[in-house]
């Protein structure tokens, strides 16, 4: 069924800044696509591509630049950007933030539901119901873990948009000066919101007493 959960979902990993290639963009769309992600805008010769190839020399149909879906990765590894995506039957969009904060590279996944106006468009509230928020929430888990898989990050979070409460220091951190996370030191999230965030961290940042205090919280998703 169409995924029309009310609400946006956004989940951010980041990685040390370091230079970035078309080849480390390559790796993570072709893994992505493996686990059924789709990018529909684009097309190989009027219809859907069929393989990995197809969809290297596909174009996407709603420009009218010719530049080819490969063609695109040196500028996503070097100056950022987003790219469209589907899975099953909902949407997302996957941005790189690369090379502009001062110490961290991000990507984020932003979901909406297939039958879901951008927010900046509703005019009435939604309804949801509770079957439509579990699929919606399941596919948001599924596809953040798939990621953290493919790029094995340091950090990240995951969130509904109406539980963020502090703009500020969410955008600081992940577009400005957030610090590196590190065993001694992580961003303190749960500040942002009003309820706990889903989360990851890296094998290398858990330390025993970090791991005690994580499962201590009840209702909080490592």
């Amino acid at each position: 069924m169409p995924l029309s959960d009310i609400y946006n979902r956004r989940f951010y990993v980041c990685l040390p800044r370091q230079p970035r290639s078309a080849a480390w963009i390559e790796h993570i769309l072709h893994n992505l696509w493996n686990h059924g992600m789709t990018f529909p805008s684009y097309q190989f010769n009027g219809r859907q591509p069929l393989s990995w190839q197809d969809m290297l020399a596909s174009t996407n149909v709603e420009t009218t630049d010719q530049e080819t879906f490969r063609e695109q990765f040196p500028r996503l590894a070097q100056m950022g950007g987003h790219l469209s995506v589907a899975y099953n039957s909902g949407w997302a969009s996957l941005n790189f933030n690369t090379q502009k904060h001062s110490s961290l590279d991000w990507l984020m996944l932003s979901f909406r539901g297939a039958e879901l106006e951008p927010y900046w468009r509703r005019k009435e509230p939604l309804d949801e119901s509770p079957s439509e928020y579990l699929v919606a929430y399941q596919a948001f888990i599924e596809w953040s873990r798939v990621l953290c898989a493919i790029v094995e990050p340091l950090f990240g979070f995951g969130y509904c948009e109406r539980y963020l409460t502090d703009f500020d220091q969410q955008y600081e951190y992940v577009n400005l000066t957030g610090e590196v996370p590190g065993r001694e030191w992580l961003p303190e999230i749960d500040q942002w919101f009003s309820h706990p965030p889903l989360r990851y961290l890296a094998p290398s940042l858990l330390t025993p007493e970090r791991t005690v205090d994580l499962l201590a919280h009840t209702g909080w998703q490592v």
